[in-house]
């Protein structure tokens, strides 16, 4: 089963655009370094099935922010962007966006 949903994930996967842009947020209920350590871990990457996948870091700044790209893979590539901590400016800009569409009609 595991090997049948990695199959469709890489199916989909090469047939995305290569400019495509996904994005995900969560809140954790720890300070930013913590959530720095385990991006950071080896070990915790391997058991999330990116392990094998070469990675440089183009850009680092702990514990806020961490670029990773890519490298050596040609059926897919890109950058990993973890930004940590950063959630209330756009939190607030949204709720600003959202009440100035709502108070248009949408």
């Amino acid at each position: 089963m595991l090997a049948l949903i990695f199959i469709i994930g890489t199916v989909i996967g090469r047939g995305l655009p290569v400019g495509h842009l996904a994005s995900r947020s969560a809140t954790f209920a720890v300070p930013p370094q913590g959530v720095w350590d385990v991006i950071n871990d080896p070990a915790f990457m391997r058991t999330r099935g990116v392990g094998d996948v070469k990675t440089e870091t183009v850009e680092s700044v702990p514990p806020r922010r961490l670029v990773r790209r890519i490298v050596g893979e040609s059926s897919f590539g890109g950058t990993w962007t973890y930004m940590v901590g950063h959630h209330r400016t756009i939190d607030s800009y949204l709720a600003a966006l959202r009440r100035r569409l709502d108070a248009r009609g949408g």
